[in-house]
């Protein structure tokens, strides 16, 4: 039977090993509530406002054709309508029968032309709300850096988000941390407008922390 040999480590290893650890206890760490600084970011609103209005500058280009499909449609009910007439002639009905068949062709097309459109815009909407976002976080790990080089930071956590939604930290001893959350909100927003106010859930916070 074999048995897997071990053998000691040389002194040099365990002296570096031992250096590592010392190292390691060195380092000043901080740690930031990424989802908190997104939300408190004035950028995120402003972003967030300009794609719903260009969403609802969509919708109105759309207006005419959908408008226009429901006035087809309500005349399709009345003619459909018109036709349980016992009293109503063959050559009205079908002549009744010959406009309802063209009016569905005008709705089909329609329907097809307002589909394409919305289609359209949404993968515009998308492409745009994908670059704003890439853009923000650009922006908040910019000031990460910014405020953790300013106060001597080795090692900056990320305590929500992460893999698949799960935290990069799952629990930090804050007293041996620094928390830079605040600091980097206030990088971000040193040049936001008079009227940018707090999200209501900052005010929480806020009030928790008293």
């Amino acid at each position: 039977m074999n048995f897997i040999s071990f053998k000691l480590l040389p002194l040099s290893f365990l002296l570096a090993a031992a250096t590592g650890i010392s190292s390691a206890q060195e380092l000043k760490v901080g740690v930031v509530d990424y989802g908190r600084i997104q939300r408190h970011y004035y950028r995120t609103e402003v972003e967030r406002k300009s794609l719903e209005l260009r969403r609802a500058e969509e919708e109105k280009k759309l207006e005419s054709e959908v408008a226009e499909a429901r006035k087809l449609l309500e005349e399709q009910q009345a003619a459909q309508k018109t036709l349980q007439d016992p009293t109503l002639s063959d050559d009205k009905k079908k002549v009744i029968l010959q406009d309802a068949e063209g009016r569905a062709r005008k709705i089909n097309d329609l329907q097809r032309k307002v589909l394409d459109l919305q289609n359209v815009a949404n993968s515009e909407l998308s492409q745009e709300a994908n670059r704003a976002q890439l853009a923000l976080h650009q922006e908040i790990y910019e000031a990460v850096n910014k405020v953790a080089e300013a106060k001597g930071i080795d090692l900056v956590h990320n305590r929500t988000f992460g893999v698949n939604g799960v935290p990069t930290v799952a629990y930090a001893n804050t007293k041996k941390m620094v928390d830079l959350t605040d600091d980097i909100v206030g990088e971000l927003n040193k040049n936001a407008p008079a009227d940018f106010a707090v999200p209501a859930d900052a005010k929480k916070e806020g009030a928790a922390k008293k």
